[in-house]
């Protein structure tokens, strides 16, 4: 077997691409009425350069993009790409607070069309497990 290659018994289903191979993914977003406005993307972790890079990437395609953390001083708080910055719970030490603070959030912006919540750290799994809780129209 190639040194390149994970091995065939990895149930992943992106095991048979090679290590080098890169992953492209396009989606498209539900757009519920009859507006095709651009969506409200939400980053999270704003401190991060992750969530930097993520909203170069997402810039063209937002109508808004917010960047939300934990901490008062963030990096794409800094940055031109972000329409606004929001200080929210920590998801480590208030998961609960943390969710109720993201569903407070997306219906501010839910009258200008979908809301896309991008987590770009460790609070992905937290989000999916939650996920029930947000409206209709957020992604």
């Amino acid at each position: 077997m190639p040194q390149d290659r994970l091995p065939a018994s990895d149930p992943h289903p992106l095991a048979v691409l090679p290590a080098q191979s890169v992953l492209v993914c396009r989606f498209t977003l539900p757009i519920k009425g009859p507006s095709m406005s651009k969506p409200t993307i939400v980053l999270t972790y704003a401190r991060s350069l992750m969530a930097l890079t993520v909203g170069q990437s997402l810039r063209p395609v937002a109508g808004k993009l917010i960047g939300v953390d934990s901490v008062e001083w963030t990096v794409l708080g800094f940055s031109k790409l972000c329409d606004d910055i929001r200080r929210v719970p920590d998801p480590n030490t208030a998961p609960e607070d943390y969710v109720e603070a993201l569903i407070a959030l997306s219906r501010e912006w839910l009258d200008e069309g979908p809301v896309l919540i991008m987590p770009v750290f460790e609070d992905a799994p937290l989000l999916s497990r939650h996920r029930g809780r947000f409206p209709d129209g957020v992604i």
